[in-house]
């Protein structure tokens, strides 16, 4: 009896020492504000009296791969003590930021660190320090946490002799920086440190959040297309997607859409990458598989955020005239209308925006699936998605067409006198030798009919093209027909053509770590300068090439200008990607067969004669890109 006594003794004394060594532990954590809140990643269950956020269930579902990460991460709220708040006040270029309670911890396991935000006039982009083992990033609205945008993948190159500086914890260090050798890689391909969230057109602010996640989003499966531009998931999506969309309109749509009304706005609105997923969320710009269910590693403190619908690109001087500037903030005043059918020759069809107004715009379809592809204007922003043509169901083969869809303002320029134009734009500038944007100018009263330089290009066979392309820059004069019986347009690439005697590089390597934009749904500004005899073309306010125009210059004086989207021949985009872009599994994979871009923020203006620079350098002009 006596030594069952003490065994029965040692047993509550080892009892006791355990519970003292949890409640330690608990007071700790407690204590600890950069610990309280933690959970593990690998399925378990919240501590008690800790409320997370919505979005953050999907910690708890099962693990999908066999490797799990267990670094611990804030929890969205908290009953004790609530997250920190950050406050961040943009002045360009500087982001100032400022704390409404104390200060977040800098970057450790389990938090996303956020570097800075800078504010257009609808959306932020938010730069955050890289998470070692993240596959993808995204940022939700507190107000909406079942609409995320991600971040999706980038891929960068350092250059020839050149590799990235490395942090310790073996991410990049942000933003990007190079140096000889090759004590880094020279490529990356990672998700981007830099997402821009749209949805800000409401002028008010807003607070974020931004998570890190184990594997990339997921691509809405209802907007998937098969090479007969059919959805390629009919079912069981079918049955889902209907009323995940309507949900969809109801609970988060923030602006009215304008869409084209070429064939009304279908539920699967194929090409869209914006959508429900599997996960029962609205996804943006997810770049993986249809059925991803990435789960969360790390997140950020909530982030307050505001627009800066005052930061208008244009006009860029108080003498500019001529100012045609749209921010698409009137989606439901600014309706888009055809004008007239479908031209089953030329796959193409003509719409009007704005009719009436101060941001009237026509745009013009060729060579498209004119059931498929569309315009719309969405939370602040102009979007379009491109099919080549032609179209299901007609006597036009698929995807084997010169596809264009440009957007023309009814303010012409006007080039006489020396005067100078101004074009501005803002686009995700991630491009392919099938899938690019650029500006064109053609004489005011002789429209384009072909953005592709044939001989139905207009009735004079004059206008300018400058094109952007993975890397490099092109610039194309045509100055009319070639002989009285040729009507081909005589013309010479002189920028980006070997050969040519005027021949200068338009490089856009210098401006982005290779030279292909910020990434998809992450909108770059591009700013053109022209007189008749000399232009200049910037890139997120620097200089990507200058120099004079051939042949006497331009042969107009009055100009109408075009912001245009390619696609051209999708069927031969595969193999052409697998052997230049291997790394662009977005369009292997799950869009192959259209383009979708994003734009904001266009505009032209005349400048006056004395705006322009007095000698061949027209670098300072990025003085005048706010």
């Amino acid at each position: 009896m006596r030594e069952m006594n003490k065994q029965w003794t040692r047993g509550l004394l080892a009892l006791a020492l355990i519970a003292a060594l949890a409640l330690g532990l608990l007071i700790r954590f407690q204590g600890d504000g950069a610990a309280r809140g933690l959970f593990s990643l690998a399925g378990r269950a919240v501590p008690a009296g800790i409320t997370t956020h919505p979005i953050l269930a999907s910690l708890h579902a099962p693990a999908r791969r066999t490797t799990s990460h267990t670094m611990p991460m804030p929890a969205a709220t908290s009953t004790s003590t609530p997250a920190p708040i950050m406050t961040m006040t943009t002045v360009t270029p500087t982001v100032v930021m400022t704390m409404t309670t104390t200060p977040y911890p800098t970057a450790q396991p389990g938090v996303v660190t956020i570097l800075g935000v800078t504010a257009d006039t609808s959306s932020v982009k938010i730069t955050i320090r890289p998470v070692p083992r993240a596959a993808d990033y995204r940022v939700f609205d507190q107000a909406n946490p079942r609409l995320v945008k991600y971040a999706g993948m980038v891929h960068d190159d350092a250059g020839y002799g050149q590799s990235f500086v490395m942090a310790s914890d073996g991410t990049p260090d942000i933003p990007l920086q190079a140096r000889p050798g090759t004590a880094g890689p020279r490529i990356l391909d990672i998700p981007s440190p830099e997402i821009e969230w749209n949805r800000l057109d409401d002028g008010k602010p807003h607070t974020l959040i931004v998570q890190a996640l184990d594997a990339l989003g997921p691509v809405p499966p209802s907007r998937l297309s098969t090479i007969g531009d059919k959805p390629a998931y009919p079912a069981p999506h079918a049955r889902t997607s209907a009323a995940m969309d309507a949900m969809a309109s109801m609970a988060t749509m923030t602006t009215t859409v304008m869409t084209s009304t070429m064939t009304g706005m279908p539920t699967t609105m194929l090409g869209s990458n914006e959508g429900q997923t599997d996960d029962g969320l609205t996804s943006i710009n997810g770049q993986g598989p249809p059925h991803d269910r990435p789960r969360v590693i790390a997140q950020s403190a909530p982030v307050r955020v505001s627009p800066a619908p005052g930061r208008l690109a244009l006009p860029s001087r108080p003498d500019a005239t001529g100012v045609f500037f749209d921010a698409f903030t009137s989606a439901a005043t600014d309706p888009i209308a055809p004008l007239g059918g479908v031209n089953a020759s030329t796959m193409g069809l003509t719409e009007t925006m704005g009719a009436g107004t101060a941001h009237a715009w026509t745009i013009i379809y060729r060579g498209v699936d004119t059931t498929d592809t569309r315009v719309m204007v969405h939370d602040g922003h102009l979007m379009d998605i491109l099919f080549d043509g032609g179209s299901p169901g007609s006597n036009n083969p698929l995807h084997t067409a010169h596809a264009s869809l440009a957007l023309s303002p009814s303010q012409t320029l006007d080039l006489s006198g020396g005067k100078m134009a101004h074009l501005t734009m803002e686009v995700d500038a991630t491009e392919s030798g099938r899938r690019w944007v650029g500006f064109n100018l053609t004489p005011a009263n002789d429209p384009l009919t072909d953005w592709y330089g044939g001989s139905d290009m207009n009735r004079s066979k004059q206008s300018l093209s400058v094109q952007l392309f993975p890397d490099m820059a092109t610039a194309d004069l045509s100055v009319g027909p070639r002989s009285a019986t040729d009507p081909t347009p005589r013309g010479v690439r002189f920028w980006g053509a070997a050969g040519q005697t005027m021949l200068v590089y338009g490089y856009r390597d210098q401006i982005h770590w290779g030279g292909n934009g910020r990434g998809l749904d992450n909108r770059s500004r591009f700013d053109l300068f022209l007189t008749r005899t000399r232009l200049a073309l910037f890139e997120d306010g620097m200089l990507v090439q200058q120099s004079m125009i051939p042949d006497g210059g331009l042969p107009f004086e009055r100009a109408r200008a075009y912001f245009t989207h390619y696609v051209y021949h999708t069927t031969n985009d595969h193999a052409d990607l697998l052997r230049a872009m291997p790394w662009m599994h977005y369009w292997i994979e799950e869009f192959p067969w259209s383009d979708e871009r994003h734009w904001d923020n266009l505009g032209l203006e005349t400048l006056p004669a004395r705006a322009v620079p007095a000698g061949t350098d027209w670098s300072f002009l990025t003085r005048a890109i706010e």
